[in-house]
């Protein structure tokens, strides 16, 4: 097995299956993983604060002297690798704001929970897919969503009664 690679990752699209959404995170994950640069944001329960003005460093402090020397990294470079491994998953991920993941993320979890359940897009699970005949989840743009304006009259011609339906 020493010679199996991962494949190549690919961009999220707006429509994923289930199946395709976690083998798009799990493909990414574990592509990142393999610069040692990246693995230690990517362990369950790592976290690290937004990046603004006033917490530019994140909370993230330099490695101590329990450290070996050779792997000791200051905090200048932590944050640097913390950037650059966000931007790689931003790249994938364009459905997302790149600044949403590069600067409001606080840990991996979080990035999933961004793709899954933000305020910009969110999943719409079991949809059957018309063309396809198979359930699929989509994700739909909620800033368009509340773009709708129905009128009353809009909403009255959309009831349906059931005395109206002919079974």
């Amino acid at each position: 097995m020493a010679g199996t690679r991962a494949p190549k990752q690919w961009s999220l699209s707006k429509v994923e299956t289930i199946i395709s959404f976690e083998a798009w995170r799990q493909n990414l994950q574990y592509t990142l993983s393999l610069d040692q640069n990246f693995a230690a944001f990517l362990v369950d329960g790592f976290t690290w604060l937004k990046k603004t003005n006033a917490n530019p460093l994140r909370g993230i402090a330099d490695d101590g002297e329990e450290v070996a020397e050779a792997k000791r990294r200051t905090v200048a470079q932590k944050c640097t690798h913390l950037d650059l491994m966000l931007g790689q998953i931003a790249n994938y991920c364009p459905i997302i704001s790149r600044n949403t993941i590069i600067k409001n993320t606080t840990s991996i979890a979080k990035i999933g929970r961004y793709v899954t359940n933000s305020n910009e897009y969110s999943f719409i699970s079991h949809m059957t897919a018309p063309h396809a005949n198979k359930s699929v989840i989509t994700m739909a743009s909620i800033q368009d969503f509340k773009k709708i304006n129905l009128t009353d009259e809009d909403i009255n011609r959309a009831k349906i009664y059931l005395n109206d339906l002919k079974l």
